[in-house]
Protein backbone atom coordinates (compact mmCIF):
# COMPACT_ATOMS: atom_id res chain seq x y z
CA UNK A 1 0.00 0.00 0.00
CA UNK A 2 1.22 3.40 -1.04
CA UNK A 3 0.30 7.07 0.23
CA UNK A 4 1.42 10.25 -1.66
CA UNK A 5 3.13 12.34 1.25
CA UNK A 6 1.89 15.69 1.96
CA UNK A 7 -0.80 15.28 -0.82
CA UNK A 8 -3.39 17.35 1.03
CA UNK A 9 -0.93 20.66 0.73
CA UNK A 10 -0.33 20.17 -2.77
CA UNK A 11 -3.80 20.18 -3.63
CA UNK A 12 -4.54 23.35 -1.13
CA UNK A 13 -1.63 24.58 -2.82
CA UNK A 14 -2.53 24.49 -6.40
CA UNK A 15 -5.37 23.34 -6.66
CA UNK A 16 -7.53 20.19 -7.16
CA UNK A 17 -7.12 20.16 -11.05
CA UNK A 18 -2.71 20.20 -10.39
CA UNK A 19 -3.67 17.25 -7.77
CA UNK A 20 -5.55 15.02 -10.00
CA UNK A 21 -2.67 15.50 -12.63
CA UNK A 22 -0.47 14.04 -10.25
CA UNK A 23 -2.17 11.30 -9.60
CA UNK A 24 -2.01 10.29 -13.47
CA UNK A 25 1.42 10.71 -13.40
CA UNK A 26 1.94 8.27 -10.59
CA UNK A 27 0.52 5.52 -11.61
CA UNK A 28 2.89 5.18 -14.76
CA UNK A 29 5.90 5.99 -12.76
CA UNK A 30 4.89 3.08 -10.47
CA UNK A 31 4.13 0.60 -13.44
CA UNK A 32 7.69 1.29 -14.54
CA UNK A 33 9.13 -0.44 -11.22
CA UNK A 34 6.90 -3.68 -12.01
CA UNK A 35 6.41 -6.91 -13.71
CA UNK A 36 3.91 -7.30 -16.39
CA UNK A 37 1.90 -9.79 -14.10
CA UNK A 38 1.75 -7.31 -10.44
CA UNK A 39 -1.02 -5.41 -10.15
CA UNK A 40 -1.49 -2.03 -9.33
CA UNK A 41 -4.83 -0.02 -8.52
CA UNK A 42 -5.84 3.21 -7.06
CA UNK A 43 -7.26 2.61 -3.62
CA UNK A 44 -8.96 6.14 -3.52
CA UNK A 45 -7.76 9.46 -2.41
CA UNK A 46 -3.79 9.46 -2.86
CA UNK A 47 -3.31 6.04 -2.08
CA UNK A 48 -2.29 2.93 -4.23
CA UNK A 49 -2.42 -0.45 -3.91
CA UNK A 50 -0.07 -2.82 -5.50
CA UNK A 51 -0.04 -6.80 -5.26
CA UNK A 52 3.21 -8.49 -6.27
CA UNK A 53 2.84 -12.66 -7.47
CA UNK A 54 4.98 -15.27 -6.26
CA UNK A 55 7.01 -12.98 -3.79
CA UNK A 56 7.89 -12.55 0.13
CA UNK A 57 8.52 -9.58 1.89
CA UNK A 58 11.59 -9.12 1.65
CA UNK A 59 11.34 -9.12 -2.61
CA UNK A 60 8.52 -6.98 -1.91
CA UNK A 61 10.94 -4.52 -0.39
CA UNK A 62 13.60 -4.23 -2.68
CA UNK A 63 10.45 -3.06 -5.13
CA UNK A 64 9.36 -0.04 -2.63
CA UNK A 65 13.16 1.32 -2.40
CA UNK A 66 13.35 1.14 -6.03
CA UNK A 67 9.56 2.81 -5.78
CA UNK A 68 11.24 5.30 -3.09
CA UNK A 69 13.94 6.19 -4.99
CA UNK A 70 13.05 7.54 -7.83
CA UNK A 71 13.74 11.43 -7.64
CA UNK A 72 12.54 12.60 -11.37
CA UNK A 73 10.11 15.61 -10.37
CA UNK A 74 6.45 15.49 -12.00
CA UNK A 75 5.77 18.26 -14.22
CA UNK A 76 1.93 18.86 -13.51
CA UNK A 77 1.10 21.96 -16.15
CA UNK A 78 4.32 23.79 -15.93
CA UNK A 79 4.48 23.00 -11.80
CA UNK A 80 7.27 20.79 -11.28
CA UNK A 81 6.43 18.91 -8.39
CA UNK A 82 8.64 16.99 -5.41
CA UNK A 83 6.57 13.99 -4.56
CA UNK A 84 7.63 11.74 -1.26
CA UNK A 85 5.88 8.45 -0.53
CA UNK A 86 5.46 6.47 2.12
CA UNK A 87 4.32 2.22 1.61
CA UNK A 88 3.17 -0.67 3.75
CA UNK A 89 4.02 -3.79 3.10
CA UNK A 90 2.53 -7.34 3.99
CA UNK A 91 3.04 -10.71 2.60
CA UNK A 92 0.45 -13.83 2.19
CA UNK A 93 -0.46 -16.09 4.23
CA UNK A 94 2.55 -14.95 6.84
CA UNK A 95 0.07 -11.83 7.86
CA UNK A 96 -2.93 -13.09 6.89
CA UNK A 97 -5.07 -14.96 4.58
CA UNK A 98 -8.35 -13.23 3.05
CA UNK A 99 -7.82 -9.69 0.87
CA UNK A 100 -9.81 -7.52 3.89
CA UNK A 101 -6.91 -8.81 6.31
CA UNK A 102 -4.13 -7.92 4.42
CA UNK A 103 -5.33 -4.25 3.72
CA UNK A 104 -5.85 -3.38 6.90
CA UNK A 105 -2.72 -4.84 8.36
CA UNK A 106 -0.97 -3.12 5.33
CA UNK A 107 -2.56 -0.04 6.57
CA UNK A 108 -0.57 -0.26 9.88
CA UNK A 109 2.79 -0.72 8.56
CA UNK A 110 1.95 1.99 5.71
CA UNK A 111 1.12 4.15 9.60
CA UNK A 112 4.49 3.21 10.62
CA UNK A 113 6.52 4.10 8.06
CA UNK A 114 4.83 7.46 7.79
CA UNK A 115 6.02 8.22 11.45
CA UNK A 116 9.42 7.00 10.22
CA UNK A 117 9.16 9.84 6.99
CA UNK A 118 9.78 8.54 3.16
CA UNK A 119 10.20 4.86 3.47
CA UNK A 120 8.82 1.44 4.08
CA UNK A 121 7.78 -0.88 6.60
CA UNK A 122 6.32 -4.53 7.08
CA UNK A 123 3.86 -5.61 9.28
CA UNK A 124 4.85 -6.47 12.59
CA UNK A 125 2.30 -7.54 15.25
CA UNK A 126 3.48 -5.20 18.27
CA UNK A 127 2.98 -2.24 16.04
CA UNK A 128 -0.95 -3.16 14.76
CA UNK A 129 -3.24 -1.81 18.12
CA UNK A 130 -6.01 -4.12 16.79
CA UNK A 131 -4.17 -7.06 16.92
CA UNK A 132 -5.54 -9.20 19.70
CA UNK A 133 -2.78 -11.08 20.69
CA UNK A 134 -1.35 -7.57 20.99
CA UNK A 135 -3.98 -7.02 23.61
CA UNK A 136 -3.75 -9.75 25.54
CA UNK A 137 0.52 -8.85 25.53
CA UNK A 138 0.01 -5.35 26.72
CA UNK A 139 -1.88 -6.57 29.99
CA UNK A 140 0.14 -9.66 30.72
CA UNK A 141 3.88 -7.24 30.52
CA UNK A 142 2.39 -4.74 32.82
CA UNK A 143 1.84 -7.60 35.39
CA UNK A 144 5.23 -9.29 34.42
CA UNK A 145 6.74 -5.94 35.53
CA UNK A 146 5.00 -5.75 38.92
CA UNK A 147 5.39 -9.58 39.82
CA UNK A 148 9.38 -8.83 38.40
CA UNK A 149 9.23 -11.53 36.10
CA UNK A 150 11.33 -9.99 33.65
CA UNK A 151 14.86 -11.20 34.05
CA UNK A 152 17.88 -10.51 33.12
CA UNK A 153 20.79 -12.93 30.77
CA UNK A 154 24.14 -12.18 30.65
CA UNK A 155 26.70 -12.04 27.62
CA UNK A 156 30.39 -11.53 28.30
CA UNK A 157 32.85 -8.34 26.63
CA UNK A 158 36.41 -9.93 26.72
CA UNK A 159 39.55 -7.51 25.85
CA UNK A 160 40.86 -8.80 22.09
CA UNK A 161 44.38 -8.13 23.03
CA UNK A 162 44.45 -9.87 26.75
CA UNK A 163 41.30 -11.85 27.58
CA UNK A 164 40.07 -9.81 30.15
CA UNK A 165 36.42 -9.92 30.49
CA UNK A 166 35.49 -6.36 30.84
CA UNK A 167 31.97 -6.13 31.03
CA UNK A 168 28.63 -7.86 31.04
CA UNK A 169 25.24 -6.87 28.96
CA UNK A 170 22.27 -7.39 30.68
CA UNK A 171 19.81 -8.77 28.77
CA UNK A 172 16.12 -8.78 29.01
CA UNK A 173 14.18 -12.21 28.96
CA UNK A 174 10.45 -12.85 29.71
CA UNK A 175 9.09 -16.58 30.28
CA UNK A 176 5.54 -16.36 29.79
CA UNK A 177 3.46 -18.76 31.81
CA UNK A 178 1.62 -20.15 28.52
CA UNK A 179 3.57 -18.70 25.35
CA UNK A 180 6.67 -19.56 27.05
CA UNK A 181 9.54 -17.52 26.43
CA UNK A 182 9.04 -14.21 24.30
CA UNK A 183 11.54 -12.40 22.23
CA UNK A 184 12.77 -8.62 23.12
CA UNK A 185 12.36 -7.55 19.80
CA UNK A 186 8.14 -8.71 20.18
CA UNK A 187 8.09 -7.22 24.26
CA UNK A 188 10.41 -4.47 24.28
CA UNK A 189 8.33 -2.69 21.64
CA UNK A 190 5.03 -2.89 23.43
CA UNK A 191 6.63 -1.34 26.13
CA UNK A 192 7.16 1.63 24.50
CA UNK A 193 4.13 2.20 23.05
CA UNK A 194 2.07 1.36 25.95
CA UNK A 195 4.37 3.57 28.17
CA UNK A 196 5.53 0.83 30.44
CA UNK A 197 9.40 1.45 29.41
CA UNK A 198 10.08 3.18 32.28
CA UNK A 199 9.00 0.93 34.70
CA UNK A 200 10.90 -2.15 32.77
CA UNK A 201 13.97 0.01 32.58
CA UNK A 202 14.03 0.68 36.65
CA UNK A 203 13.05 -2.71 36.93
CA UNK A 204 15.96 -4.20 35.05
CA UNK A 205 18.46 -1.53 36.34
CA UNK A 206 17.08 -2.61 39.70
CA UNK A 207 18.12 -6.58 39.02
CA UNK A 208 21.54 -5.57 37.76
CA UNK A 209 22.40 -3.55 40.31
CA UNK A 210 21.50 -6.55 43.05
CA UNK A 211 23.57 -8.68 40.85
CA UNK A 212 26.47 -6.61 40.84
CA UNK A 213 26.16 -6.43 44.65
CA UNK A 214 25.66 -10.36 44.90
CA UNK A 215 29.12 -10.83 42.40
CA UNK A 216 31.31 -8.33 44.48
CA UNK A 217 30.74 -10.66 47.93
CA UNK A 218 31.53 -13.46 45.28
CA UNK A 219 35.10 -11.88 44.60
CA UNK A 220 33.66 -10.69 40.99
CA UNK A 221 34.09 -6.66 40.00
CA UNK A 222 33.17 -6.71 35.85
CA UNK A 223 30.82 -3.91 35.33
CA UNK A 224 27.43 -4.76 33.99
CA UNK A 225 25.56 -2.78 30.75
CA UNK A 226 21.79 -1.89 30.86
CA UNK A 227 20.07 -0.53 27.50
CA UNK A 228 17.66 2.09 27.88
CA UNK A 229 15.28 3.66 25.66
CA UNK A 230 15.31 7.07 24.54
CA UNK A 231 12.13 7.43 26.26
CA UNK A 232 13.86 6.96 29.44
CA UNK A 233 16.54 9.97 28.63
CA UNK A 234 13.56 12.33 27.56
CA UNK A 235 12.09 11.65 31.18
CA UNK A 236 13.21 14.68 33.66
CA UNK A 237 12.53 11.85 36.27
CA UNK A 238 15.23 9.27 35.01
CA UNK A 239 18.47 10.24 36.52
CA UNK A 240 16.57 10.65 40.25
CA UNK A 241 15.35 7.29 39.28
CA UNK A 242 18.96 5.67 39.10
CA UNK A 243 20.48 7.65 41.31
CA UNK A 244 18.07 6.28 44.16
CA UNK A 245 18.35 2.53 42.87
CA UNK A 246 22.26 2.82 43.18
CA UNK A 247 21.25 4.48 47.17
CA UNK A 248 19.48 1.18 47.91
CA UNK A 249 21.39 -1.42 46.41
CA UNK A 250 24.76 0.43 47.74
CA UNK A 251 25.92 -0.68 44.56
CA UNK A 252 28.50 2.27 43.03
CA UNK A 253 26.95 3.94 39.85
CA UNK A 254 30.01 3.42 37.70
CA UNK A 255 29.54 -0.33 38.22
CA UNK A 256 26.20 1.01 35.72
CA UNK A 257 26.70 1.25 31.85
CA UNK A 258 23.93 2.28 29.88
CA UNK A 259 23.73 1.60 26.40
CA UNK A 260 21.33 3.96 23.71
CA UNK A 261 21.28 2.96 20.07
CA UNK A 262 22.73 5.69 17.84
CA UNK A 263 19.60 6.53 16.31
CA UNK A 264 17.26 6.87 19.40
CA UNK A 265 20.13 9.94 20.12
CA UNK A 266 19.05 11.97 17.49
CA UNK A 267 15.55 12.27 18.29
CA UNK A 268 15.84 15.15 20.67
CA UNK A 269 19.72 15.87 20.88
CA UNK A 270 19.13 19.18 23.33
CA UNK A 271 17.37 16.97 26.10
CA UNK A 272 19.13 14.27 25.62
CA UNK A 273 22.45 15.34 25.84
CA UNK A 274 21.00 16.93 29.48
CA UNK A 275 20.00 14.19 30.62
CA UNK A 276 23.28 12.08 29.50
CA UNK A 277 25.40 14.76 31.38
CA UNK A 278 23.28 14.73 34.83
CA UNK A 279 23.86 11.07 34.69
CA UNK A 280 27.31 10.61 33.86
CA UNK A 281 27.88 13.04 37.00
CA UNK A 282 26.65 10.54 39.15
CA UNK A 283 28.79 8.30 37.62
CA UNK A 284 26.98 6.14 34.97
CA UNK A 285 28.75 5.13 32.13
CA UNK A 286 27.36 5.48 28.52
CA UNK A 287 27.54 3.45 25.31
CA UNK A 288 26.21 3.87 21.95
CA UNK A 289 24.50 1.15 20.49
CA UNK A 290 24.17 -0.03 16.90
CA UNK A 291 26.78 2.81 16.00
CA UNK A 292 26.75 2.69 11.91
CA UNK A 293 23.87 2.49 11.23
CA UNK A 294 22.26 5.80 12.48
CA UNK A 295 22.89 9.14 11.45
CA UNK A 296 24.98 11.34 14.36
CA UNK A 297 27.65 13.58 13.29
CA UNK A 298 31.03 13.19 14.13
CA UNK A 299 30.55 17.06 15.52
CA UNK A 300 27.32 15.75 18.00
CA UNK A 301 29.57 12.43 19.00
CA UNK A 302 32.26 14.59 20.32
CA UNK A 303 29.50 16.43 22.45
CA UNK A 304 28.28 13.02 24.15
CA UNK A 305 29.66 11.91 27.19
CA UNK A 306 30.56 8.45 26.00
CA UNK A 307 33.55 6.25 26.76
CA UNK A 308 32.25 3.24 24.39
CA UNK A 309 30.51 2.62 21.31
CA UNK A 310 29.61 -0.85 19.62
CA UNK A 311 29.83 -1.76 16.36
CA UNK A 312 26.80 -3.20 14.66
CA UNK A 313 26.08 -6.95 14.40
CA UNK A 314 25.71 -6.54 10.59
CA UNK A 315 29.21 -5.10 9.77
CA UNK A 316 30.73 -7.26 11.78
CA UNK A 317 29.29 -10.64 10.62
CA UNK A 318 30.61 -10.03 6.83
CA UNK A 319 33.94 -8.55 8.15
CA UNK A 320 35.41 -11.82 6.36
CA UNK A 321 33.18 -12.03 3.54
CA UNK A 322 32.65 -7.97 2.69
CA UNK A 323 35.07 -5.44 1.93
CA UNK A 324 32.82 -3.02 2.68
CA UNK A 325 31.54 -4.34 5.92
CA UNK A 326 35.56 -4.54 6.42
CA UNK A 327 36.03 -0.86 5.93
CA UNK A 328 33.17 0.56 7.93
CA UNK A 329 34.49 -1.39 10.89
CA UNK A 330 38.03 -0.20 10.19
CA UNK A 331 37.18 3.67 9.75
CA UNK A 332 34.76 2.83 13.07
CA UNK A 333 37.69 1.64 14.88
CA UNK A 334 40.16 4.44 13.65
CA UNK A 335 37.76 7.24 14.37
CA UNK A 336 36.81 5.69 18.06
CA UNK A 337 40.90 5.78 18.92
CA UNK A 338 40.65 9.48 17.69
CA UNK A 339 38.03 10.12 20.54
CA UNK A 340 39.83 8.36 22.95
CA UNK A 341 36.47 5.86 22.81
CA UNK A 342 36.80 1.96 23.53
CA UNK A 343 34.80 -0.25 20.41
CA UNK A 344 33.32 -3.41 21.12
CA UNK A 345 32.43 -5.14 18.52
CA UNK A 346 29.15 -7.08 18.52
CA UNK A 347 28.26 -10.76 16.43
CA UNK A 348 31.24 -12.17 16.99
CA UNK A 349 30.37 -15.78 16.00
CA UNK A 350 33.98 -17.39 14.91
CA UNK A 351 37.29 -17.53 15.03
CA UNK A 352 37.96 -16.10 12.04
CA UNK A 353 36.23 -12.83 12.86
CA UNK A 354 38.03 -12.32 16.33
CA UNK A 355 41.44 -12.92 14.44
CA UNK A 356 40.07 -9.82 12.20
CA UNK A 357 39.08 -7.43 14.35
CA UNK A 358 42.44 -8.22 16.34
CA UNK A 359 44.40 -7.41 13.24
CA UNK A 360 42.24 -3.83 12.66
CA UNK A 361 42.78 -2.82 16.84
CA UNK A 362 39.27 -3.43 17.95
CA UNK A 363 39.56 -3.37 21.74
CA UNK A 364 36.64 -5.21 22.79
CA UNK A 365 33.95 -8.70 21.32
CA UNK A 366 31.18 -9.57 22.04
CA UNK A 367 29.24 -12.64 20.29
CA UNK A 368 28.52 -16.46 20.25
CA UNK A 369 32.31 -16.95 19.95
CA UNK A 370 32.43 -16.25 23.60
CA UNK A 371 29.19 -17.21 25.13
CA UNK A 372 25.88 -17.17 24.59
CA UNK A 373 23.84 -14.73 27.12
CA UNK A 374 23.61 -16.88 30.27
CA UNK A 375 21.17 -16.79 33.60
CA UNK A 376 23.56 -14.87 36.40
CA UNK A 377 23.70 -18.39 37.87
CA UNK A 378 26.29 -19.64 35.33
CA UNK A 379 28.47 -16.76 35.28
CA UNK A 380 31.03 -17.89 37.66
CA UNK A 381 31.55 -21.10 36.44
CA UNK A 382 31.63 -19.65 32.84
CA UNK A 383 34.39 -17.41 34.30
CA UNK A 384 36.24 -20.09 35.50
CA UNK A 385 35.98 -21.88 31.98
CA UNK A 386 36.66 -19.10 30.20
CA UNK A 387 40.07 -18.28 32.06
CA UNK A 388 41.39 -21.52 31.14
CA UNK A 389 39.96 -21.19 27.20
CA UNK A 390 41.37 -17.79 27.14
CA UNK A 391 44.45 -19.13 25.71
CA UNK A 392 43.53 -20.69 22.90
CA UNK A 393 42.14 -18.13 20.61
CA UNK A 394 44.26 -15.63 21.60
CA UNK A 395 47.64 -17.87 20.65
CA UNK A 396 45.64 -18.77 17.42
Amino acid sequence: MIDIDNFREINDTFGHQIGDGLLGQIAPRLRKQLDAGDLIARLGGDEFGILIRDADAGQALKIADAVLRVERPFLIQGHPLEVTASIGITAFPQHGSTAETLLQRADVALYVAKRAGNSAAVYRPEDDPYDPNRVVLQADLRQAIARREIILYYQPQVAIATGEVTGFEALARWRHAQRGWIPPGEFIPVAERMGLIKPLTACLVELAAGQLVDWQLSGISIPVAVNVSMRNLLDPRFPTTLKDIVAISGVEARSIKLEITESALMTEPGRVVESMSELRALGFGFSIDDFGTGYSSLAYLQRLPVEEIKIDRSFVGELSTNSGSEAIVRATIELAAGLGLDVVAEGVEDETTWQSLRRLGCSTAQGYFLSRPMPANEVEGWLSEWSKRSARPLAA
